[in-house]
């Protein structure tokens, strides 16, 4: 199994979203690694 993810931003604010952007970074990690221990635990 594989999971792509991508999310792309765009706009005039991008440029000073920094820790925004480093927060839903960590967000979607986090996310994935949950994912990723629940399908593990499903087989």
């Amino acid at each position: 199994m594989r999971l792509i993810q991508r999310e792309t931003f765009n706009g005039l604010l991008v440029p000073f979203s920094g820790s925004l952007l480093g927060n839903t970074k960590r967000n979607f990690s986090m996310m994935n690694l949950a994912l990723k221990e629940r399908v593990e635990q499903a087989n």
